[in-house]
């Protein structure tokens, strides 16, 4: 069994702003609180960066208040929210951005 979930690629709702989008990170709760989670979002951003994707979003159940003050404490932008009908029961989604990913990786968009 993985202890951690990761996916990112190019950004899925034809954003005119956020050109890359961060599909899923997910640690078991073991692996959380460790740092690694930040560690999975740079990866993705700095695969995003190499691909020439300067922007990112990533959308969050509004309940899941950990994610959320997760994406909030890496610099994320609340851009929107939206309600979602999943499984009969309505659902609250919010999205975050970031309009300069390159923070996420403790670098910046220049080459060296």
């Amino acid at each position: 069994m993985s202890w951690a979930w990761l996916g990112g690629g190019p950004e899925r709702s034809g954003s005119e702003t956020y050109h890359g989008e961060l599909y899923l990170v997910y640690l078991l709760a073991e692996y959380q609180r460790r740092g690694l989670g930040r560690r999975l979002v740079s990866a993705v951003a700095g695969k995003l960066l190499a691909d020439g994707t300067g922007s990112m979003m990533v959308e969050v159940l509004e309940d899941n208040r950990p994610a959320c003050r997760f994406y909030q404490t890496l610099g994320g932008e609340r851009i929107d929210r939206r309600t979602v009908s999943i499984g009969g029961s309505d659902l609250v989604e919010v999205f975050y951005g970031w309009r300069d990913i390159s923070m996420l990786t403790g670098g910046s968009r220049e080459p060296c």
